[in-house]
């Protein structure tokens, strides 16, 4: 026999052989309740009140962008009856379609009283029988949400879907012995994804922390004190010359360059392209490319080694550049910063999509000490990249090894 017919996961732990038993949403939980529909305040008036932009990711978030109520509710609600406790979990079901489904459970009790809002209900769980963190886990499941969309009823401000739908959702359940392992076993992944998380976040606050002491001149790193000089993007780069026009383009020979100073990519082509009004121009290896629709959304950066070759239009531009005179890692570190390049959108121009087109964007300006002191700044930008780089993709590893578990040991 099979163990799909046996109802058994691919991956268990060793000495669990029983079959798993099936079982609706409905029937391991004790209330399923829907939070108070109230105009909210931010300020802190009594109870904080968790809405969706609390649930984010499978985690409850009770520290940024918190709404508030009346601990006595002036229209005659017993707030305590929406109060949040240890192992209830919260569902959003009144949302944007993103959004719909997503969970959260509490770990801990809230440090002080705290409800929830319409647009989220608060599931409590049958603990003498289930664990709160099994069944919270079967919502991270490809199951679960393709169960939600299907449920989902789309709507132009908010889809929604109701509770009777929601009560129906079947899965399979273990022993409770075993749902405490398994339980465990993720419970230790996701600690280990939030203290990466957590380093991450500092690393990129730290980071933030220096380029704003280090462009406001705060910290130097030549002795004595150095004169920052203005300079124009003109002394430093120029426009290519004989620009190489595309004959035939490969579906993976396209650039794109990323928003928020991701960087350059290759663009996601599911053909090869036609050639016709849009002409595409051969682009190299450490020339400055930037979309003339989103230079000031930070659309730019550098062209890598290995994409040397590949081709761009003439809206996403590339420029050379001379790096005797400004470090390149110096100088994208500068312009990467939101009050930055935010504030060229005022220097674009066209009608309709507007645009900085290249002799604009030459005429920018940027303040630079002397190139001993940028290359400096340029390693220190750069070794913190690292280590921010570094723990995004053991987050990414992380992640992936706990989908890559939830979808072997559950049915």
């Amino acid at each position: 026999m099979s163990k799909e017919e046996r109802k058994v996961p691919e991956l268990r732990f060793k000495g669990f052989h029983d079959d798993w038993e099936h079982r609706k949403l409905n029937d391991v939980l004790l209330q399923m309740k829907s939070g108070l529909s109230r105009k909210l305040s931010v300020t802190d008036i009594g109870l904080p009140v968790i809405r969706a932009n609390n649930i984010n990711n499978g985690k409850l978030d009770l520290i940024n962008d918190i709404k508030y109520w009346y601990v006595h509710d002036p229209q005659g609600a017993k707030t305590s009856n929406y109060l949040v406790k240890r192992n209830d979990i919260l569902v959003n079901f009144i949302n944007s379609e993103s959004k719909m489904g997503t969970t959260a459970i509490v770990l801990k009790e809230p440090v002080r009283d705290t409800i929830y809002t319409t647009n989220i209900m608060k599931l409590k769980v049958n603990t003498k029988e289930y664990h709160p963190y099994f069944i919270f886990q079967q919502t991270l499941t490809g199951k679960y949400k393709n169960y939600i969309k299907i449920i989902t009823k789309p709507a132009v401000n908010q889809s929604s879907f109701t509770t009777v739908d929601f009560k129906k959702y079947n899965f399979h359940v273990p022993n409770y012995n075993e749902q405490q392992k398994i339980s465990s076993l993720l419970q230790n992944f996701d600690n280990l994804i939030t203290l990466h998380q957590r380093k991450y976040v500092n690393l990129v606050k730290l980071k933030n922390v220096y380029l704003k002491k280090i462009f406001n001149q705060q910290l130097v790193f030549e002795d004595g004190k150095n004169d920052w000089k203005e300079i124009k993007f003109n002394e430093f780069m120029y426009r290519p010359k004989n620009l190489l026009k595309a004959k035939n383009i490969g579906k993976n020979e396209l650039l794109t360059v990323k928003l928020f100073g991701k960087g350059i990519t290759i663009a996601n082509q599911n053909r090869a392209l036609k050639l016709g009004a849009t002409t595409y121009y051969k682009r190299y290896a450490g020339d400055f490319i930037y979309g003339k629709q989103n230079f000031f959304n930070g659309a730019f950066g550098f062209i890598d080694k290995n994409l040397d070759g590949y081709y761009s239009s003439g809206d996403v531009p590339t420029l050379k550049f001379n790096s005797e005179i400004i470090d390149r890692y110096f100088f994208l570190s500068y312009i990467s910063r939101e009050n930055y390049y935010k504030r060229t959108e005022a220097y674009s121009s066209g009608t309709g999509s507007k645009r900085i087109h290249e002799d604009t964007l030459l005429d920018f300006k940027i303040k630079a000490p002397i190139i001993s002191e940028q290359r400096k700044i340029a390693n220190l930008m750069c070794e913190i990249d690292d280590l921010v780089n570094d723990y995004s993709q053991r987050l990414k590893y992380l992640s992936d090894i706990k989908s890559l578990y939830i979808n072997k040991m559950f049915i």
